[in-house]
């Protein structure tokens, strides 16, 4: 479902020679099956918002080849990027909640912009939250959750 093959990534700081980067990640290959959940974990600095930007294609690596689902993100333009995005879910560590929505709005605001009708994004909204073990939170509000 999620394969990662020797991926690696460099940021340049402006102006400096290639030689005086950064390496975020070096020939990385990860395989992820479906229906796993797999933790990434790290100290600071140690890739791992690179690595997962790269999942959904916010993040073009150096060198490797990414694929989801099948589809060979690291090869597609723009606009297949895009299309393909949309079965991509993800939650960054900094995440923004709109506080004047429950969590299962929250969680079914990315659908609602995609134009999916309402009775499809609640039902997915609610099967996301019963798989992350939440569905008891659907109906209260940012404000009435921990922030762990």
């Amino acid at each position: 479902m999620i394969s990662l093959y020797g991926v690696s990534k460099r940021y340049n700081e402006r102006g400096s020679r290639a030689d005086q980067g950064f390496e975020a990640l070096s020939s990385v290959s990860l395989e992820v099956g479906q229906g796993e959940i797999h933790g990434i974990i790290g100290s600071s600095g140690a890739g791992k918002s690179t690595l997962l930007r790269m999942l959904n294609g916010l993040e073009k690596p150096d060198d490797g080849e990414v694929v989801v689902n099948g589809q060979h993100l690291t090869q597609m333009n723009e606009q297949s990027l895009r299309q393909a995005r949309r079965s991509i879910g993800m939650i960054f560590q900094h995440f923004n909640l709109v506080s004047n929505r429950t969590v299962s709005g929250n969680v079914c605001m990315p659908l609602e912009l995609a134009g999916m009708p309402r009775a499809q994004r609640v039902e997915r909204g609610l099967e996301v939250l019963r798989f992350v073990g939440l569905e008891d939170k659907a109906g209260q509000y940012p404000a009435q959750l921990s922030g762990g």
